[in-house]
């Protein structure tokens, strides 16, 4: 925004009117389930920016927390005003159901949105699984899946290439280094330069500009979290065993990315660059963990994997595929009827091996957009369920 004038839009149109009579950029959190294609063809490039997943998976249960766990665009729009005001102390009860609850799919998730990118659109995701969540009766593909059956997300065919021209850092764009603040911008401006309605200011000021801009961000941002009344984020820990199967997905992310047809692709070299860091950063905190251990902590009863999968229906994010409420859904039943055969795989039960409605989902949750596109049949489907 500062180097053109444009106000930045968002993949749910939250920027106010004037961010989409005129927008160069687009944030969205696409494919992760929070996101939406919502631009079309609008965009034709992909910047990509990824943060240490170290910091990135509690800032994000900090902003679902903030926003009630919201289920639907309504009720995030609801609590957005209350977002980035610090991080509530009465939030780490639920930091912790959620970190355990939540932490191995997060952290793959976390790889398969860099993966989904840098290989133009690979799905880790079922074409019928149409919120991206990877619930039962779906689940995500593997990666040997992934590679053996690969399918194009069709939006990465025929609305935009998603392969990032350009690469940013959570930790370089906001980290307050005039330089490398400097720096991202100027990669962004080699974006944006020379596209039709782009008037970029010189770039002997991106520096003044980039510390203006940070200096007089207007409240709320998420640097706002560190100087509010609450928990800084060191609060917001791991155990010992996430700490290390974080450590060792940024190693294998840093492996792929070092080797085979990535080795001479510039932007899989900052990746890899980038990674080492974060491995060099988690690694220094598993060292502190090891010469500095907590008090000991509580075997978790037996019970204790039951009562998060419950909790998390309870909050309208699990079970979003219910039996009930999907066979209400005339025009997508026939095809994933099928699936629902044998539910012994089913983990959305209370003890009794009764099924955990979702509280949420009411049964015409299905886009009708999304209902229409299975009128057409299934070879018109694929293309058009986010569309």
């Amino acid at each position: 925004e500062g180097i053109t004038g444009i106000q930045v839009g968002d993949d749910f149109h939250l920027g106010g009117p004037n961010a989409y009579g005129k927008t160069g950029l687009v944030k969205t959190q696409y494919p992760h389930l929070e996101g939406i294609w919502s631009y079309s063809d609008n965009m034709d490039q992909t910047i990509l920016l990824i943060r240490n997943p170290r910091w990135a998976i509690p800032s994000y249960h900090t902003f679902l927390y903030e926003v009630e766990y919201a289920h639907d665009w309504e009720t995030a729009y609801q609590y957005l005003n209350l977002t980035f005001q610090g991080r509530d102390p009465d939030s780490m009860e639920n930091w912790i159901k959620w970190r355990d609850y939540r932490f191995e799919e997060e952290m793959n998730l976390w790889c398969w949105f860099i993966d989904f990118y840098m290989e133009n659109g690979t799905q880790y995701w079922g074409n019928y699984d149409f919120e991206r969540n990877g619930q039962w009766p779906f689940r995500f593909f593997n990666d040997t899946e992934k590679q053996n059956n690969r399918t194009v997300d069709p939006h990465c065919e025929f609305d935009t290439n998603c392969y990032p021209v350009a690469l940013l850092t959570y930790e370089d764009l906001m980290g307050g280094d005039i330089v490398k603040g400097a720096e991202s911008l100027s990669k962004i401006a080699d974006a944006l330069e020379g596209k039709t309605g782009m008037t970029l200011i010189d770039r002997d000021h991106f520096e003044c500009m980039y510390l203006a801009t940070f200096e007089n961000a207007p409240f709320p941002n998420n640097t706002n979290r560190d100087i509010q009344p609450g928990l800084p984020r060191e609060a917001f820990t791991f155990t010992m065993a996430m700490m290390q199967q974080i450590n060792a997905s940024l190693v294998m992310m840093k492996d792929k990315y070092s080797s085979g047809v990535w080795a001479n692709q510039p932007i899989a070299q900052e990746l890899v660059g980038h990674f080492e860091l974060y491995i060099n950063e988690t690694a220094y905190e598993i060292d502190f963990m090891e010469n500095n251990p907590g008090a000991p902590t509580m075997e978790p009863l037996a019970s204790y994997p039951q009562e998060l999968v419950e909790w998390y229906v309870s909050l309208g994010k699990g079970n979003r595929y219910d039996k009930a409420k999907v066979q209400a859904l005339a025009n997508y039943w026939p095809y994933v009827q099928d699936l629902y055969n044998d539910d012994t795989t089913n983990p959305y039960k209370d003890t009794s091996g009764k099924p955990l409605p979702n509280p949420y989902s009411s049964s015409s949750y299905l886009p009708p957009f999304v209902e229409e596109a299975y009128e057409l049949g299934e070879d018109r489907v694929h293309g058009m369920i986010e569309h």
